[in-house]
């Protein structure tokens, strides 16, 4: 369906996957430490109206390691990409990190950006209050399974018995009793392909810096939807960030309730109505 392509970026390659000429572009940015497969869900539908671009961001997937992983670094690639290796009116889909590096797109290329669609951007939830979410324990367990060696099945059972850290509640689960066991085997099959020092910027409380997400999101001059865990089920865009984003009138809201930070796995049919009638009107 699709062709995994290598672009050079600043220098060194990113994996692009591309999907056969359907239509107008639609670039697709992944979450931090996942890699393009994880919108499989949504690709058999997206490639018939479109040309699809899905993108491993650097130190992800099959693209080339880096020595900076922070937010503003993801979006200079993308720039470079789109700038230099796209043509036409674009669309761009971003889910978390991807969502707050779309905002940064459609921002810098007021021209060229004629839709996008926002996934649960964490903003400021992976800033300083990532210490009152159980995500610093999360990202610290990403890290560790990413730098392990052994087979797949050590990765699995090191990752699935990791207990993760609720600072809110002074709880710790297993990770195992928070996901399915077939979501954290894809979550390993990521991280087997991740350079380890993705998260250190994360853990380090400095992933943001350099990057304005309000002035990004002020900035977008296209139709935009902005698609809204629950915060409570494991979303990270809370509802003070999402209000704050929305005072752009080119930004709508839809809000996923009792749903987790990875939407498009949990509501996959809803999140195709939704993007099918969205793009389809632009």
């Amino acid at each position: 369906m699709l062709v995994e392509e290598p672009r050079q970026i600043h220098h060194r390659k990113l994996n692009v996957a591309i999907g056969p000429d359907n239509g107008p572009p639609l670039l697709l940015l992944h979450g931090v430490t996942r890699r393009w497969q994880t919108f499989l869900p949504l690709l058999p539908q997206f490639v018939l109206r479109h040309t699809v671009y899905a993108l491993d961001h650097r130190g992800h997937g099959q693209s080339d390691r880096a020595d900076s992983y922070l937010v503003k670094d993801y979006c200079d690639d993308v720039f470079e990409l789109v700038r230099d290796h796209m043509t036409g009116p674009l669309r761009v889909y971003g889910h978390s990190l991807g969502a707050m590096v779309a905002a940064a797109v459609a921002a810098e290329f007021p021209d060229r950006v004629v839709g996008a669609i926002l996934e649960d951007p964490p903003m400021e939830t992976m800033g300083e209050r990532i210490v009152t979410t159980p995500l610093m324990s999360m990202f610290q367990a990403y890290r560790d399974v990413a730098e392990a060696g052994g087979s797949d099945q050590d990765r699995l059972e090191r990752i699935s018995n990791w207990e993760i850290d609720n600072p809110q509640d002074n709880s710790r689960r297993r990770m195992a009793d928070m996901r399915d066991q077939a979501s954290l085997r894809f979550t390993v099959s990521c991280l087997k392909q991740l350079d380890p020092h993705v998260c250190d910027p994360i853990l380090e409380r400095v992933w943001l810096k350099g990057f304005d997400g309000n002035a990004a999101f002020d900035a977008i001059q296209c139709p935009t939807m902005l698609l809204q865990a629950d915060i409570r089920s494991g979303g990270m865009l809370t509802d003070d960030d999402a209000v704050r984003v929305c005072q752009n009138k080119m930004i709508t809201r839809e809000q996923f309730l009792s749903t987790p930070h990875q939407i498009h796995w949990a509501e996959t049919q809803q999140v195709l109505n939704l993007s099918t009638n969205f793009l389809e009107s632009l």
